[in-house]
């Protein structure tokens, strides 16, 4: 078979994440000559210094520049500061035809309203000549652009591609007279044609200087240099590699041979996508030579038991040897897809074509889809008809958003069939090309069992198999790391193939792993041919102590899933038992469930848990549909369980509801005829099965003011007579924020308080992504229900890690509580990559605790740090098990380094293991607390020993404040103190609280190491809407080493109920006594645009406006009152934010005050838009809380009434929001929340400013913690 020759030359535009950098080249630099002595190098200035010199005026004029508004950091770079620092280098004469720009840039986030910020910009000798450098953001994504102007006609503009915030990037921009290329960190990223033949003469460069259209750059730019000459691709790599002056800066993750854990945890564990630049077909491993490398399943379910659904066939290939079989089936649901490719990046609105080959059984049919990153948008869904022939299906689609993959699955069938798949192809444009693929394709054999994973005693010999579709001759690296990237071992070997040919290159890591090997490990190939094609590949293996015996605790472990093809299935329980997991809930709702696919399930231990209702009834059951007066039929709904639960009378599990809508709980009305659903699904469950257990309902989130509040009004009206077992979903972003641990603690207080001392399953709760990309929203702290773009990549990133880290931390505070506690359903749809199975990280996260702590009882708290949390267990040997771990959200961000503790243990009284499950050394005696737990098992010492021995842990590292204090509102008549210990120590001593500079109590206080105490005081507020209270609070130790003092005035606004019913019609005078609060003239000024100059504020004509708040059980009530001399309404209301419009912020659990690490807006934030255009009055979400915390999604929000009228001296807008509007906010009495507004002014000319809530010359938007207290009265 003939394939078409690669199109190396023609570079495929991607998206780039912000955590997928583009690949760097493995090879030491010496492979590369040096540029001769900065030969063509006109400016050079490093912009780095070790003192605080505002203006660097050396002899070389290639160094000359000033410096204005110097501000150097501790690490010796100039720090631009976004308002008045500008590098100013006078270029005058130099001449510019060709050139070259380089430079490192380390930027920080950028206000929402300044999108763009210049990084330099640069004037040419004629009309209109020059050009500028910028940063743009959108959608989270940060891009480098760069906009020239010859003079003769409009800017080139040119994005040169994303880059990550935080960290430093290489950039390069090369003009060679005929194209204008980009480069990040060595790689070509884009190019646009650009051929000139007339002499650039440049007059003068000003880094960090903005325009009207582009603020001023905020972070660090170094290393600036400018070429008069288009430089050498070997010389960009050479400056790309430059970066020992960044020492002081990129974090180290370099390892102590003595360990496999990392003392740093950081920016460069970013994760790596595969290279799609360097081929037409996006698709990796298009013709399966690699087997499933690269191919995954779909996780929707199917009704009955099928036999296989797809193998890779070695006997039947159009290219190559391998192709995909389908097996298609009479009988059964078809499910959506058997296999499908990893994520493909591409660019958003622009045109691709998917092709492939099928053949088979004569007539029968093969569905094929494009899925995206967003669901469920499918922009192909297709059907094709076999024939026995080798035949090519072409679909052109454009791509909605920006990632897609292929997806193949048999249709129902006529009779059992067989279909082929092969050469599948995703390229850029509208037709099809012939079929390519990259020259070699590689695969990973272990000859164990399938998956690449290994026992702790078995030889650690593989295979990689390599195999080439041209001739091919170069050299392979392979270096093998493990999940801590710590190297293992590096090799080279010689490629010398013939087209269609193959070699194995025999791989034994026995002796490098040693003993004590457990763990995930990496292997990165990259090969470089004679021709100078370059590309590489990850690939996974591990190895983990298999289970075999029952611990008490398994089912602790628990996987939720849905029922896939069912071989799948069995084979995922066998291996994940092997693993330690020990509870698998199949969760079933509309769905039957065959009594032959329960039993399989039973004998691997598996516990069926279905609802006892088809799906039909679910929005009845759930009551998210629910209207005042709507009729319910319990008839046919207990007709309809009964006849579910006798029809699959095997099942022994049935839960009443899953997450219900939380608006039940708003009125007791709502709540009796809740209980009453519940009451006939029971009743009807037990009469079809008197054995079946009964779960209660499971709501979302396990938080105080949520599902635990909701479990307990089902508790106070009958719950207990209906189920057999408490069931709750402790979904959070991170473990410890909110405090998994305190609110299982409360939870279990409220249960004891009702007489419940039985089980409790935590039937969903932990969905940590395992990926980090800021633009599809994809964080390991957050729920991520609406992605379904597939795996991105084999490498291991940042964002992984912390997955297995937020699973370990969840599992163990499970562990505490596991006298209870009997399941914590965690691993998802997440946790295995391929049809393959290789595993995620997090299959350690059980693995280990599991071999560790899988008959271990929890003993006690150990108190270290307020960056620390550990506990103490003693197993089933009688041995003492120390295991701690970071809380501190920095660290987990890489933002700090871990604090390292002092353990005064010897070497052979204890062993050591990390979360992989590897046996670790101690490093002098000191370990890092790592976000992933790290577990010390005394062997040989006595508990007493130990406990003495805990007690001289010493913390270093940690800058903390000794004392934290904290300061809120717990209700209108009350204010809370929270004093946090930070040392490691216990601290006694005496605080005091003042209220209104009086003060209002003195106590003597302990805290114990690492923990808190909260105190309450009286705060009566007057009788006004908007209040100022100054809190001060004062703590000394009693031998006088620590003093903290800490005041805050917190602004409070009171909300009282409304007395009269008010209409939204934007006519105002219905409010009656509730004469508005006053926004005070606090502003936030907008750049103008290019060619305007800023207008200040010409008093209360231009812009002034009253808040009108009220509340009722049914939702809150605003209104603004705008006086405005110019009303400027947007075109369309996607623009409002420019012209006059009011945006709405709400900090649901008025959290974001203590919590300011937290950076913006977190998981129970709310941002809405109000905006008219025309006659169309629209409120948008632009930000919502956790899908969990409300069941709202971005975009219109047309359940809130609106009204907008324009007035002779301004305008109105009146408002309603439902409670279920701004959930979790609960609408009563003493609730307390966050709450901000801006009113953007725009008077036919420019958004000018905005009229805050918030501090002067600051917005509401990302800064939750600025926002007033609302209280409701």
């Amino acid at each position: 078979m003939t394939q078409m020759p690669h199109n190396r030359n023609k570079p495929i535009t991607t998206v780039l994440w912000r955590d997928i950098i583009p690949y760097v080249v493995i090879f030491t630099t010496l492979l590369f000559p040096a540029y001769a002595a900065d030969n063509g190098c006109v400016i050079n200035i490093p912009l780095f210094q070790e003192n605080s010199n505002t203006t660097i005026d050396l002899s070389d004029p290639k160094q000359k520049c000033k410096i204005e508004g110097a501000e150097w950091n501790d690490e010796g770079f100039l720090k631009f500061n976004g308002s008045n620092t500008i590098v100013t280098i006078p270029t005058t004469g130099i001449q510019l035809s060709d050139f070259t720009f380089s430079f490192w840039i380390n930027p920080e986030i950028v206000h929402h309203n300044q999108s763009k910020t210049a990084i330099f910009k640069g004037h040419g000798n004629g009309y209109n000549v020059g050009y500028i450098c910028y940063t743009s953001e959108v959608g989270g994504a940060k891009k480098i652009k760069f906009n020239i102007n010859f003079g003769d006609k409009s800017p080139r503009a040119f994005e040169i591609g994303n880059i990550s915030r935080d960290t430093f990037s290489h950039i390069i921009i090369r003009y060679d007279h005929k194209e204008l290329t980009g480069f990040i960190n060595g790689k070509i990223t884009g190019s646009i044609p650009e051929i000139r033949e007339a002499t650039y003469v440049n007059q003068g460069i000003q880094v960090g200087a903005g325009t009207s259209d582009y603020p001023r750059f905020k972070g660090i730019i170094s290393r600036f240099k400018v070429f008069d000459r288009a430089i050498s691709s070997d010389e960009i790599m050479q400056l790309s590699s430059e970066s020992t002056f960044l020492k002081n800066r990129v974090k180290n993750n370099s390892l102590d041979k003595k360990t496999f854990v990392a003392p740093v945890w950081y920016d460069d564990n970013k994760l790596t996508a595969p290279n799609f630049s360097i081929c037409r077909n996006l698709v990796q491993n298009p013709s399966f030579e690699s087997a499933f490398h690269y191919w995954c399943e779909d996780v929707r379910p199917m009704k009955t038991f099928l036999d296989k659904r797809q193998e890779i066939d070695t006997t039947t290939a159009r290219t190559g040897k391998k192709s995909l079989h389908l097996y298609g089936y009479a009988e059964g649901d078809t499910v959506m897809a058997n296999a499908r490719s990893f994520a493909i990046p591409v660019e958003a609105n622009a045109d691709y074509t998917v092709s492939f080959y099928t053949k088979g059984t004569k007539g029968e049919r093969v569905k094929v889809s494009i899925w995206t990153g967003v669901w469920p948008v499918w922009p192909v869904s297709k059907t094709v008809i076999l024939t026995d022939a080798w035949e090519r299906h072409t679909f052109p689609f454009t791509a909605p958003n920006a990632i897609v993959s292929v997806t193949f699955a048999a249709a129902q069938g006529k009779a059992n069939f067989d279909a082929w798949i092969d050469d599948v192809q995703v390229e850029v444009g509208k037709e099809a090309g012939g079929f390519t693929q990259k020259p070699l394709q590689m695969e990973l054999i272990t000859g164990t069992t399938g998956d690449n994973m290994f026992e702790p005693d078995e030889n650690v010999k593989m295979k990689l198999l390599v195999n080439a579709f041209q001739k091919s001759r170069g050299i392979l690296t392979y270096t093998i790391v493990d999940f801590y990237k710590k190297i293992i071992l590096s090799n080279n070997s010689t490629i010398a193939l013939e087209n269609n040919t193959g070699a194995a290159i025999a791989i034994d890591l026995t002796d490098q792993l040693g003993e004590g090997r457990s763990g995930l490990y990496l292997m990165k190939c990259t090969y470089q041919l004679d021709d100078g094609y370059m590309d590489y590949d990850y690939f996974r293996f591990g190895i983990r102590k298999s289970h075999t015996v029952t611990n008490r605790h398994e089912n602790l472990f628990g996987y939720y899933s849905i029922w896939k093809s069912a071989p799948n299935e069995i084979i995922g329980m066998e291996r994940s038992k092997k693993m330690g997991l020990g509870s698998f809930q199949i969760h079933s709702g509309n769905e039957s469930i065959s009594r032959e696919m329960n039993d399989l399930a039973g004998k691997n231990n598996a516990t069926v848990m279905c609802v006892p209702y088809p799906g039909s009834f679910l929005k009845l059951v759930t009551m998210r549909e629910y209207k005042p007066g709507m009729n319910i039929d319990l008839e046919k709904l207990g007709n309809a369980v009964f006849a579910r639960v006798k029809e699959m009378d095997y099942i022994n599990y049935w839960k009443l509801a899953n997450e219900p809508d939380h608006r039940i709980f708003d009125s007791q009305e709502q709540t009796d005829i809740f209980m009453k659903i519940l009451l006939c699904i029971a009743e009807n469950v037990r009469k079809a099965n008197p054995k079946a257990k009964i779960l209660s309902p499971d709501p979302s989130n396990m938080y105080p003011g949520n599902g635990i509040n909701e479990i307990k009004v089902m508790l106070q009206n009958g719950l207990l007579k209906l189920c057999d077992i408490i069931a709750i979903h402790p979904y959070r972003p991170r473990p410890e924020d909110p405090d998994f641990d305190g609110h299982t603690k409360i939870f279990l207080a409220m249960l004891a308080e009702y007489g419940y001392t039985g089980d409790i399953w935590f039937t969903e709760g932990i969905d940590n992504m395992p990926y980090r990309i800021a633009q599809y929203g994809l964080e390991p702290t957050r729920l991520n229900d609406h992605y379904r773009g597939g795996p991105l990549s084999y490498d291991i990133g940042l964002g992984e890690q912390i997955s297995a880290a937020y699973q370990s931390r969840m599992w163990l505070v499970a562990l505490k509580y596991a006298s209870r506690v009997k399941v914590l359903a965690g691993l998802h749809r997440d946790h295995i990559m391929d049809l393959a199975w290789t595993p995620y990280a997090g299959y350690w996260s059980v693995n280990t605790l599991a071999n560790i702590l899988g008959n271990a009882d929890f003993v006690r708290d150990v108190n270290i740090s307020s960056k620390v949390r550990s506990y103490l267990f003693i197993d089933e040997k009688n041995r003492q098990v120390f295991v701690f771990w970071n809380i501190d959200a920095k660290i987990d961000d890489g933002l700090e380094q871990p604090v390292r503790l002092s353990l005064p243990f010897q070497e052979n009284d204890v062993r050591v293991f990390s979360l992989m499950g590897a046996t670790i050394a101690l490093d002098n005696g000191t370990l890092p607390a790592l976000p992933v737990p790290t577990f010390v098992r005394a062997d040989k010492i006595s508990a007493a020993e130990l406990d003495n021995k805990l007690a001289q842990i010493k913390v270093s590292g940690d800058v903390s404040t000794a004392v934290n204090i904290k300061i809120n509102m717990q209700d209108a008549n009350t204010a809370t103190v929270a004093i946090d210990n930070n040392t490691s120590r216990k601290l006694n001593g005496n605080t005091a609280i003042f209220v209104n500079d009086k003060k209002i109590l003195t106590e003597s206080i302990s805290l114990e190491p690492g923990k808190g105490i909260s105190l309450t005081v009286p705060a009566l507020l007057p009788e006004q809407q908007l209040i100022k209270l100054p809190v001060r609070a004062e703590f000394v130790s009693s031998d006088r080493t620590v003093e903290r003092t800490f005041s805050e005035t917190l602004r409070i606004m009171i909300i009282d109920r409304i007395k009269n019913s008010i209409t939204i019609d934007g006519d105002l005078s219905d409010w009656g006594e509730n004469k508005g609060i006053t926004i005070a003239n606090r502003f936030v000024d907008f750049s103008p645009p290019k060619g305007k100059e800023k207008i200040g504020w010409k008093g209360e004509q231009d812009l002034s406006a009253k808040l009108f708040c009220g509340w009722d059980e049914s939702g809150l009530y605003l209104a603004f009152d705008v006086t405005d001399d110019v009303v400027s309404l947007p075109p369309e209301v996607k623009y409002g934010w420019q012209y006059d419009s009011v945006q709405l912020y709400f900090d649901t659990f008025c959290d974001a005050k203590n919590h300011p690490e937290r950076n913006g807006f977190d998981n129970n934030d709310y941002n809405y838009d109000i905006s008219t255009a025309g006659s169309e009055t629209v409120v948008q979400r632009a930000v919502v809380p956790e899908w969990q915390l409300c069941f709202l999604k971005k975009g219109p929000a047309n359940e809130v009434k609106r009204a907008f009228r324009k007035n002779v001296k301004g305008y109105t807008y009146e408002l309603f929001f439902p409670a279920s509007e701004i959930a979790p906010l609960k609408i009563k009495k003493g609730s307390i929340y966050g709450f901000a507004c801006l009113i953007n002014d725009n008077d036919n000319d420019f958004r000018k400013r905005g009229l805050t809530l918030t501090p002067e010359n600051t917005e509401p938007f990302m800064r939750p913690e600025l926002y007033p207290i609302v209280i409701l009265r």
